[in-house]
């Protein structure tokens, strides 16, 4: 249940990560890129 509980914030993070980068003028796939090389990864 714990872990569940984690993916779902870690999503949340994500989403909120693009969004925010989205709004500062930054392409989505590149912060999906650095997302995906990063700890966002795990």
């Amino acid at each position: 249940m714990v872990s569940v509980m984690l993916e779902g914030i870690h999503f949340i993070a994500s989403v909120e990560a693009l969004s925010l980068g989205a709004k500062a003028g930054i392409h989505p796939w590149i912060i999906y890129d650095i997302i995906s090389n990063a700890a966002g990864n795990s």
